[in-house]
């Protein structure tokens, strides 16, 4: 694996350059953004920005007032345990209650068939819009590959769940 790079100069650097090729938004996804706010400003400073993240971790309003926070959710609080190792839903809606700027990615996992209304109504009572994705289960982890079938599944339920909760 490449050395991580620590020197924010040289990131400012690589999205001025990424800017000059055409490059008009950033989605920080993947090794927890916020853990290197300095990074996620660089970007912010710069170009719209989106940042994804477990919300663990709160991100400062002072100094990102209305960049888009999507909150990643995998599932029930069950399904949140054994992916995660912790229901990270209770800590990152605590964090995030009230803000108009964030939402749910709520990634759906064959395991959730039958089981995404609760998801969707507790992430709805706690006021938050959700956007739901399917679990592409690239590593193939047992019990999370989609068959025919269960997509027909999901997708019925998914309308459903649009339909019963449309501001959501």
């Amino acid at each position: 694996a490449a050395p991580e790079e620590m020197d924010i100069t040289r990131w400012e650097a690589f999205i001025e350059k990424e800017q000059a090729r055409g490059v008009n938004l950033a989605i920080l996804i993947g090794g927890e953004p916020t853990l290197y706010l300095d990074r996620v400003e660089a970007f912010y400073k710069r170009l719209p920005t989106f940042c994804a993240t477990n919300g663990l971790i709160k991100v400062p309003r002072d100094r990102f007032p209305d960049m888009m926070v999507g909150i990643s959710l995998w599932g029930d609080e069950e399904d949140e345990k054994l992916l995660r190792g912790k229901d990270a839903f209770s800590v990152s809606s605590r964090n995030y209650a009230g803000d108009p700027y964030t939402y749910y990615l709520y990634t759906i996992t064959p395991r959730q068939i039958g089981r995404t209304e609760r998801v969707i109504r507790r992430i709805s009572e706690a006021g938050f819009k959700v956007h739901m994705q399917l679990l592409s289960n690239d590593e193939g982890v047992e019990g999370f590959s989609w068959t025919t079938s269960q997509l027909a599944d999901v997708r019925t339920e998914m309308d459903a769940m649009l339909d019963r909760y449309p501001g959501a």
